[in-house]
């Protein structure tokens, strides 16, 4: 075989693999602008992409008026079995329906998302990176 066929060859070759290395390659990367992997969905809010997401320390499974520990008022968050945010509240404390839509780790003072209650979302929740419980209001996340 002449060393013209042989790269003629090659180079057929590479071509022939090429849509498939560039297709890989395309579904693979990680898009650019894209949100992040969260927990639950993002909402496209035409501004802005918000993320739902369950903070660190959330409780899975967590029983609808089943008890809870909350000595301690922080990592009060959990998730029941069919995907409730449920908190951790009240004397004894037990697992309470809050109607929230959790925004995972923010800080006191932050934007907030935008109005998501008009949404029919319920209240915009947080938490700090201690763990206090975090509410949306006109002046950003505040500790509840």
């Amino acid at each position: 075989m002449s060393n013209v066929l042989a790269g003629r060859l090659v180079a057929a070759l590479r071509l022939a693999s090429t849509p498939v290395l560039v297709a890989t390659a395309v579904l693979l990367a990680p898009q650019v602008g894209s949100a992040p992997p969260t927990s639950g969905p993002c909402l496209n809010l035409y501004t802005a992409v918000v993320c739902v997401e369950d903070p660190p320390g959330m409780t899975y499974n967590a029983v609808h008026l089943g008890k809870c520990n909350n000595a301690s008022g922080r990592y009060i968050f959990g998730r029941s079995a069919d995907g409730q945010t449920l908190v951790c509240a009240g004397s004894p404390s037990l697992w309470n329906n809050a109607g929230l839509t959790l925004f995972g780790q923010k800080s006191v003072g932050g934007a907030c998302p935008p109005d998501i209650t008009s949404m029919g979302m319920g209240r915009a929740a947080a938490q700090t990176v201690d763990g206090r419980p975090l509410l949306c209001g006109q002046q950003g996340w505040y500790v509840n």
